[in-house]
């Protein structure tokens, strides 16, 4: 084998190879290895695919527990994102997919949401209530 041809095998073998920088091992860069969508000239990620997906479910775990927390109601109130009231757990509704775990917005807020829902898909204008929903 003459030296061009070496050069070239080489060439040859790191097109179809790649390092994965997280495991430290070079594999196929066809099956191990994700194409960027964003990149149009199809550039690949750093890392390869087992690499990727243990990288990503370990972020999704930590930043779960961490958003989790974060929500514990030790206090015993919670601010409702619609009125901005801090109001007792005692007028949330409990979610049925998240035990022990309340819903976003008071249950006066959210029958008034619900109300504003149903006459908006019906076509027709809500009729004028009780301007504080509190009460």
């Amino acid at each position: 084998m003459n030296k061009v041809n070496v050069v070239q095998l080489l060439n040859d073998w790191q097109k179809n190879l790649k390092f994965c920088k997280k495991c430290q091992t070079w594999k196929s860069l066809k099956e191990n290895f994700y194409v960027r969508k964003s990149q149009l000239n199809g550039k690949t990620y750093s890392y390869c695919n087992d690499c990727n997906k243990k990288m990503n479910s370990d972020w999704r775990r930590k930043k779960h527990q961490t958003h989790y927390e974060r929500r514990t109601f030790t206090s015993g109130l919670k601010r409702c994102p619609n009125c901005r009231r801090n109001l007792p757990l005692v007028n949330y509704k409990m979610r049925s997919d998240r035990p022990g775990q309340p819903a976003s917005y008071c249950t006066p807020c959210k029958n008034e949401v619900s109300l504003g829902r149903y006459y908006r898909r019906i076509g027709r204008e809500m009729p004028e209530r009780n301007t504080d929903i509190h009460s």
